[in-house]
């Protein structure tokens, strides 16, 4: 689900699981994606944007 769009891209909260991201702390994330690729991480409860170690091709369908 897109929630919104911050400055590395959209950001799109998935639907019926949480995602964490792992580094010092386990923290929820959500996904920024940009021209289909994905740019990185929104942790939402940090306000913060973790890049992607690796540019990752995302194919996502649009609900209508």
């Amino acid at each position: 689900m897109e929630i919104g769009t911050i400055g590395e891209g959209t950001v799109y909260k998935p639907r019926g699981t949480v995602l964490t991201v792992e580094s010092v702390n386990v923290s929820e994330a959500y996904i920024v994606v940009r021209d289909g690729v994905l740019a990185g991480f929104w942790l939402p409860v940090e306000r913060a944007f973790v890049p992607a170690e690796k540019a990752v091709a995302i194919p996502l369908q649009r609900e209508d």
